[in-house]
C-alpha cells in the first residue's frame, strides 16, 4: 500500500471515528504544525493518547508492511490452527479395520455367528501443552518522535507502520527460530526416536559442497526413490515414529535442505544434463538456514560453552562463558555455534509435521505514561503452542561417515 499522508489518514479516522470531527472540522490540518499539536494537547489531552490508539487498533491493519519473513511458512510448510478455548490440544487418530473371516460360510442348522462380539477400533489420543508466550515492548518518546510524526507531512504513515513493523518482526523471528527447535527435536527425540526406515544417507557433504555432479545426481535419485516409497504404498507405518499407517499425499510432501545444496545441483547437474527433467525432483523446496540446535561456544573448537545474558526485561543482550552472568562480556559476533545436525542435508516431511495453535492472536495495545512522557507499545500474544506430530511422515538424509 502506498504511503498514506496526514491527511489522508486523519479523514479515514474521522469516517469510522465522527466524534474526531470536532477537532478537525474547522480547517484541521492546521493542527499539523508544531504550534498546532501543543495547542491541541493544552486543549484536549486525551484526544492524542486516544489519537495514537486508534492508529494502532484501526487504521494500521490497513498499512500492513513487512521487511522479515518466516521461509517455512511462506513455502507452506506447517500448519495453523485457531484453538480461542482451552490451552491444551488434543489431537486424536482412527487406524485402518482389517478383514475378518467371514461368519456366513458353511453353516448349519443350529449354528449363527456371534453378532455382539467385541472389536474395538484402533483410536489414540495425544496432548500438547501450550510452550509460546511472547511478549514484547517498544517505548516512544513524546517530545521526540511522536510531535516530529504528528506534523509531518507523511510522517504518521511512515513512522507507525515502521513501529509496528519492527514488533511484528520480533514477533515472527521467533516463531521462525521455534520452528527450528521443532525441527531438532523431531531428529533427536528419545520420546519419539527415528526409525531405521525414516533414515537414509548420501555422499553429498555439507561444508564443503562437493563438486562432483554424480553424488548430487545420486541425491535426487534417492530422494525421488524415497518419495516414490511413501506416495505409492496404499498404507505405510514406516516413515513416522508412531507407525501410524496411512497413504500420503504427495502435494503435502516438502523438502527442507540445507542452503546452497539446490544452487550446486542446479551448476553442477542440471547445466550439462541431456535430460534434465530427470534430475527434476517434483517437489516443494524449502532452504533452511540448519536444523535447530545449535549450541553456542566462545571458540570455534567448541571447547567453552557460552551462554546467553538477560537484561532487566528478560531480553537477550549478548553472552558470557560463565553461566547465570548477569555481564555479556561477548556479543553474537564473537560466538561460534556448533551444529548438532551437522550431518543432516536435507528432511523430506508432510508439511503438517510441524504446526502452530494460537489461542490469543498477536496484537499491539498502546498505553501512555503522562509523567515520563512517553508511549509504550506492548505486543503480546498468550499462551500459544508450535509443536511437532510424531504421526505425520517425515525422513532425514545424511552425509554418510567418512571412511
Amino acid at each position: 500500500m502506498a504511503v498514506q499522508t496526514n491527511k489522508e489518514i486523519i479523514n479515514g479516522i474521522v469516517a469510522k471515528y465522527p466524534t474526531f470531527q470536532g477537532h478537525v472540522s474547522q480547517d484541521a490540518y492546521q493542527l499539523m504544525t508544531t504550534e498546532g499539536y501543543e495547542a491541541l494537547k493544552q486543549i484536549d489531552p486525551t484526544f492524542v493518547n486516544d489519537f495514537y490508539g486508534l492508529l494502532v487498533r484501526v487504521w494500521l491493519n490497513v498499512v500492513n508492511i513487512s521487511h522479515a519473513k518466516d521461509p517455512l511458512e511462506s513455502n507452506g510448510f506447517g500448519e495453523y490452527y485457531d484453538q480461542p478455548y482451552g490451552g491444551i490440544t488434543q489431537r486424536m487418530s482412527v487406524g485402518s479395520v482389517k478383514p475378518i473371516n467371514p461368519g456366513w460360510k458353511g453353516l448349519k442348522d443350529g449354528d449363527a455367528p456371534d453378532p455382539f462380539v467385541v472389536r474395538k477400533g484402533d483410536i489414540e489420543e495425544r496432548f500438547f501443552k501450550m510452550n509460546l508466550d511472547y511478549a514484547s515492548l517498544l517505548t516512544v518518546p513524546d517530545d521526540f518522535q511522536l510531535k516530529n510524526m504528528f506534523v509531518s507531512n507523511y510522517g504518521i504513515s511512515e513512522t507507525m507502520a515502521g513501529l509496528m513493523e519492527g514488533l511484528r518482526n520480533g514477533y515472527t523471528l521467533q516463531k521462525y527460530l521455534q520452528k527450528l527447535e521443532c525441527l531438532n527435536s523431531m531428529l533427536n527425540s528419545t520420546d519419539h526416536p527415528l526409525k531405521q526406515t525414516q533414515v537414509y544417507t548420501s555422499d553429498v557433504s555439507v561444508d564443503p559442497l562437493p563438486s562432483d555432479s554424480s553424488q548430487y545426481e545420486a541425491f535426487i535419485l534417492q530422494v525421488k526413490n524415497v518419495t516414490s516409497l511413501i506416495v505409492n504404498a496404499p498404507q505405510t507405518g514406516a516413515f513416522n515414529p508412531a507407525g501410524f499407517k496411512s497413504t500420503q499425499d504427495r502435494s503435502r510432501l516438502k523438502l527442507l535442505v540445507r542452503p546452497g545444496i539446490m544452487n550446486a545441483i542446479s551448476v553442477y547437474t542440471l547445466a550439462g544434463a541431456f535430460n534434465p527433467e530427470k534430475l527434476s525432483l517434483d517437489l516443494d523446496i524449502v532452504e533452511v538456514p540448519n536444523f535447530g540446535g545449535l549450541i553456542p561456544y566462545t571458540d570455534e573448537e567448541f571447547t567453552t560453552r557460552a551462554y546467553p545474558v538477560y537484561g532487566p526485561l528478560g531480553d537477550e543482550i549478548g553472552f558470557s562463558a560463565t553461566e547465570g552472568s548477569a555481564t555479556a562480556e561477548l556479543t553474537e559476533d564473537d560466538i561460534y555455534w556448533q551444529d548438532p545436525n551437522a550431518d543432516v542435508i536435507a528432511v523430506l516431511a508432510d508439511k503438517g509435521v510441524i504446526f502452530e495453535t494460537v489461542q490469543n492472536p498477536y496484537e499491539v495495545i498502546p498505553i501512555y505514561n503522562p509523567r515520563g512522557r512517553y508511549m509504550n507499545y506492548w505486543a503480546s500474544s498468550p499462551n500459544n503452542g508450535i509443536h511437532w506430530d510424531y504421526y505425520y511422515n517425515y525422513v532425514v538424509f545424511k552425509n554418510s561417515p567418512a571412511a
